[in-house]
């Protein structure tokens, strides 16, 4: 089967409402139609013609772009008025287009299109403020599906390494968290009880998400957690800890086992995350189910 994905946010490949789509191109192509007839076969000073023509062109250019915006479906809501801001102005430039024909006097012609531009504009105005409101949500859901973990919940490893970069310069501890024997749990219950886990875990790890405490799930069962100095790191980790040792149901009992390592203000944190790393295997050499602390490994 061929996996499909959109690469573009709108698309001009929709197929438009027949009633207004054929209404509108009935009106533009004869109105158009009708002004240069007239203007061809009526005698017009030079000055008119070329102020005819090339009003004429600009208004060809509207009907283009308004017959292009029908074809947003299913986005066709969102340009609602920005297509009736360019009709409007359509129509400005009709009676424009009429004044350069000796249909209206020029006076008439100038008022009538300028008071056509005041709700013009306001609807250009209205459309432009929606377009951006849904541009940023869906921009705002694509950036958290990027940095979320799908199965728990959490922060992932994109998202883990941005936090990195941004807690550089200033002093904290690292936690790296792991699951005990979660490879037995999959062998014998199978992978959808593991999953099951890790998104009872999931849950359980969001609640202990703050401005001060970071955690993601840095890859299969181990978890990441950032705490800066301004938590008491021993107790908070503690009862992490305490949380995800659960009693999954009667046959799976979930511990942890956790290395911890403290960063200075101006230390790496590769070799923080590395001395972490070297502590949760220490604390699985020993026995699991428990947290060491990387200088005192």
């Amino acid at each position: 089967m061929k996996f499909i994905h959109h690469d573009t946010l709108i698309k001009f490949q929709g197929k438009p409402d027949r009633r207004f789509y054929c209404a509108f191109l009935s009106y533009a192509v004869l109105l158009l139609g009708g002004a240069l007839f007239l203007a061809i076969s009526g005698k017009h000073h030079a000055g008119e013609k070329i102020y005819f023509y090339v009003d004429f062109c600009t208004a060809a250019m509207l009907v283009w772009f308004i017959e292009k915006s029908f074809r947003t479906q299913p986005l066709e809501k969102h340009v609602t008025a920005f297509r009736g801001g360019l009709f409007v102005l359509f129509n400005a430039l009709i009676i424009i287009m009429a004044g350069a024909l000796n249909l209206l006097s020029l006076e008439s012609a100038l008022l009538l299109s300028s008071l056509l531009l005041v709700p013009a504009m306001m609807l250009i105005i209205l459309s432009f403020n929606h377009f951006i409101k849904y541009i940023n949500v869906n921009y705002k859901s694509v950036v958290d599906l990027s940095l979320t973990d799908e199965l728990t919940g959490l922060p992932n490893r994109r998202f883990l390494n941005m936090k990195l970069r941004e807690w550089e310069k200033q002093p904290a501890t690292v936690c790296v968290a792991d699951i005990d024997h979660f490879k037995r749990i999959n062998d014998t219950f199978g992978h959808e009880t593991g999953d099951k886990v890790l998104t009872n875990l999931g849950l359980i790890l969001t609640t202990f998400i703050t401005e001060s405490v970071f955690i993601a799930r840095s890859g299969g069962e181990e978890f990441c957690i950032l705490l800066s100095d301004r938590v008491e790191t021993e107790r908070v980790i503690h009862a992490i800890k305490a949380a995800m040792t659960l009693a999954y149901n009667d046959d799976i009992n979930v511990t942890i086992s956790a290395g911890v390592a403290y960063k200075r203000k101006n230390d790496p944190f590769t070799h923080v995350i590395t001395n972490a790393d070297e502590a949760l295997y220490r604390a699985k050499l020993s026995g699991r189910n428990r947290i060491v602390v990387a200088t005192e490994a």
